[in-house]
């Protein structure tokens, strides 16, 4: 009986939290500060925006080193600047799939670090992930057809263990 409620006990793995602009990059993507750096984490964000031109034939890249404390089903959690012109960009952890977040997907708990500036979570996926060392890619394509710009911005990634789904990403 006692072992029982030890089991019950026990603490929730942590959530992993991984800064944007902590990022090793490819392209023109560069920590910069923004007009609120009181509304992102670490007062900085990773971002770009920069003509067609400018960006390379594979596109931005960044690529993040993080430690899954335990093994668990993590919610993966994306801070972006979440406005209609962002570009959209793909995501995957170690060699997964690709996974690809159009610009006009929904994000919860706007705020706004610049005029016409909003930042805000995105939900990107739920995955399993053993504990260890592993590597959180994210790909902005070059833009092609009509797009003049490519523009993307992350405060922050954060990976929430499945059984805490009620975490709220505030900010």
């Amino acid at each position: 009986l006692a072992l029982v409620g030890l089991l019950a006990a026990a603490p929730p793995p942590p959530v992993v939290w991984i800064e944007g602009e902590s990022a090793a990059v490819a392209g023109p993507l560069a920590a910069a500060a923004t007009r609120r750096p009181e509304y992102l984490s670490g007062g900085e964000w990773l971002t770009a925006d920069a003509p067609t031109d400018d960006v390379p034939p594979d596109g931005l890249a960044a690529a993040y080193e993080f430690a899954a404390p335990t093994a668990a089903a993590y919610h993966v959690w994306a801070r972006v600047g979440a406005d209609a012109t962002r570009s959209p960009f793909r995501w995957r952890i170690d060699g997964r799939d690709w996974e690809t977040v159009p610009p006009d997907r929904d994000a919860t708990d706007l705020m706004a670090v610049a005029p016409d500036a909003p930042v805000g979570w995105l939900k990107l996926d739920t995955v399993d992930l053993p504990a260890g060392p592993h590597t959180l890619s994210v790909r902005v394509p070059r833009p092609t057809g009509d797009a003049k710009r490519v523009r993307f911005a992350v405060d922050a990634f954060a990976l929430t263990p499945d059984h805490r789904v009620t975490w709220t990403a505030a900010g």
